[in-house]
């Protein structure tokens, strides 16, 4: 299963390409004789932590998307129609619920790129941030009522 965020750029990415070609999807593993064109979409994308606030952390993502066509120059105009599509729309992708109507957020792509990975197959490189809560935000803490601090200075 796709987290929210996987799932939004998925769905945005699959509606950019039907206007080029109908493509088949493929989630978590390409099936040994899969059709072309297609789109497979890991779903284990590389996530890199890093703090982010107080009270939050960010994820860093890094998703390798990888578009199949029957020639290279056929996978080269699906991915860049899917490339467009994110460009055109500056970065933002429309974030959906489970039912796949809009939420009102987005999800703002820090990079994306395409290249040839193979023949007939591009790779549609995809960054972005997730910023979430640490678990124990809401628990109570001991706070101190009264603290007492200790120092002497000395001057000569």
């Amino acid at each position: 299963m796709l987290e929210q965020e996987q799932a939004s750029i998925a769905k945005f990415i699959l509606s950019a390409v039907s206007e080029v070609s109908e493509v088949t999807p493929y989630y978590h593993e390409i099936k040994k004789n899969f059709k072309v064109p297609s789109i497979y979409f890991p779903a284990d994308p590389e996530v890199i932590p890093t703090p982010d606030a107080l009270d939050s952390y960010s994820l860093l993502y890094s998703w390798f998307v990888n578009v199949f066509q029957s020639t290279t120059a056929d996978a080269f105009l699906l991915a860049k129609a899917a490339l467009d599509a994110i460009v055109g729309q500056r970065y933002l992708i429309p974030l959906l619920h489970k039912s796949g109507a809009a939420t009102g957020k987005g999800i703002r792509l820090k990079d994306a790129q395409i290249k040839k990975v193979d023949n007939g197959v591009y790779q549609l490189w995809l960054s972005w941030n997730s910023c979430k809560e640490y678990d124990d935000i809401g628990i109570p803490t001991e706070t101190m009522m009264e603290y007492q601090v200790d120092y002497s200075t000395k001057i000569e």
